[in-house]
């Protein structure tokens, strides 16, 4: 689980340096606000342009390995549109595999 949250925290250092909107989700996140709860995943939710969400979609399956073999149509299929944003949720990316780190 330790090695859970320092991949979780290299992802907040990515994304913060990168300056998306984004929040943690799920499991990881109830172990800050909730009932703590096994997983073995990071689920994360970015609000999006409507026209770049190919762009969010690529840059972390550039940076993760995922879990399905078709991780980029599977992000794509499942957004939900709100006022003009896209919010992806990125259940299917193994946090636990980063690249290069």
């Amino acid at each position: 689980m330790k090695s859970l949250f320092r991949v979780a925290a290299q992802l907040d250092d990515l994304l913060a340096e990168r300056g998306w909107r984004y929040c943690f989700i799920g499991g990881i996140a109830l172990q800050r606000w909730g009932q703590p709860r096994l997983t073995n995943d990071i689920d994360l939710t970015i609000l999006a342009e409507s026209d770049r969400e190919s762009y969010y979609v690529d840059e972390l399956l550039g940076l993760y390995n995922a879990r399905l073999p078709d991780a980029r149509e599977f992000a794509q299929e499942f957004f939900l549109e709100l006022d003009n944003s896209i919010l992806y949720n990125y259940e299917q990316l193994t946090a636990s595999r980063l690249k290069g780190r």
